[in-house]
């Protein structure tokens, strides 16, 4: 409650005559006028003026509220590009950090807004539960995404706590992850070993150029991702490799995407069957 409503509603009192020079008259729960309410002692009187007279606030019938503890995030964002493993640091590719704070129990989003080149924030007070925290590199209107986090998890336990969650990812390319199943003709499982592989390749070509990344993982791992690949359209094709590495068995190709800075695009399950 501000101190201009405390003010119109002790006009308020002085037209209704709630409150006289000696006496206050004896009052029920519904009988006070609107802004006041019925007190232990049975007069109409204020709990509160503004805000700062309660730990949880004022009302607007000048009653405390009660106190929820409350806590935030410290956010930090470092930016990177180039070869894998020898990453510089990166400008932003947008004006804007927009951080998420995601409730995990109920999936209530909490947003704030940063400008990028400040490079961390503090998030807005929440309540003391677990979140899932991502950041995205957005234009003014975050109507588009230029780079985006992977998401962590945080926890706040207690009142005016202060967690630092700290991102680093790339602005100028993305992975693609998948895995791989085996079976024979009858549709049953076949082992790595059974076929003597040597591993699983995954070949993607940047549409464009035609510039072709490949990545070799042991056959035994299931699943795997690239190294990072320039944001673009591809094709790719996935292979099974004899211990010679010579293709076994191919996927049929297909057409993907990386659509900003760190985009996991994640392909799903390449099954070969007939081995």
């Amino acid at each position: 409650m501000t101190k201009y409503q405390w003010l119109l509603l002790a006009f308020t009192v002085s037209l209704t005559g709630c409150v006289v020079d000696d006496a206050p008259p004896v009052c029920s729960t519904n009988s006070c006028p609107q802004g006041l309410y019925c007190s232990a002692e049975l007069t109409c009187e204020f709990d509160c003026i503004t805000d700062e007279d309660c730990a949880g606030g004022c009302n607007a019938m000048g009653q405390c509220m009660a106190w929820e503890p409350v806590a935030q995030f410290a956010v930090s964002w470092d930016l990177t590009e180039g070869d894998t493993g020898s990453e510089l640091a990166a400008a932003c590719p947008g004006t804007t950090a927009m951080v998420v704070t995601q409730n995990v129990a109920n999936q209530q989003q909490f947003i704030d807004l940063f400008d990028c080149v400040d490079g961390a924030g503090v998030t807005a007070l929440v309540a003391l539960e677990s979140y899932d925290v991502w950041v995205s590199i957005t234009d003014e209107a975050v109507a588009t995404t230029y780079a985006k986090s992977f998401t962590q998890s945080g926890s706040l336990f207690s009142d005016n706590q202060l967690v630092p969650v700290d991102f680093t990812f790339p602005i100028d390319g993305g992975f693609f992850s998948f895995a791989w199943a085996l079976e024979d003709s009858a549709q049953l499982p076949v082992s790595c070993a059974d076929l003597n592989s040597g591993g699983v390749e995954i070949d993607v070509t940047l549409v464009g150029p035609n510039t072709l990344y490949a990545d070799i993982f042991d056959c035994t791992n299931m699943i795997a991702t690239t190294d990072k690949v320039p944001i673009g359209d591809y094709t790719l094709v996935v292979s099974v490799l004899d211990e010679s590495d010579l293709s076994i068995a191919d996927s049929e190709a297909r057409h993907e995407t990386i659509d900003y800075g760190n985009h996991l695009n994640d392909l799903g399950v390449f099954l070969f069957g007939g081995l």
